[in-house]
């Protein structure tokens, strides 16, 4: 059965949830907008936490995967200049 790897790359105005299969291989992508718990209307680490889950949900739900399917997750935040 193939396997897959999410990237999330969180930012102040927008994240990208990348998926990737582990011969390296773009799947699919969905950009929203922050999850930086830093953010006063993300609502902390709850609200980033929340949000992530929904985007990285909405990606495997239209990829008709679950997170069975993936052996890797990597996130990077980088904060605004």
């Amino acid at each position: 059965m193939k396997k897959f790897i999410i990237g999330v790359d969180g930012g102040n105005t927008k994240t990208d949830y990348l998926l990737y299969d582990t011969e390296g291989n773009f799947i699919d992508g969905v950009r929203s907008g922050t999850c930086s718990h830093e953010v006063p209307s993300v609502g902390g680490f709850d609200g980033s936490y929340n949000i992530m889950k929904l985007r990285i949900e909405e990606l495997l739900n239209r990829n008709h995967l679950s997170m069975d399917d993936i052996v890797a997750v990597s996130y990077t935040h980088l904060p605004s200049p």
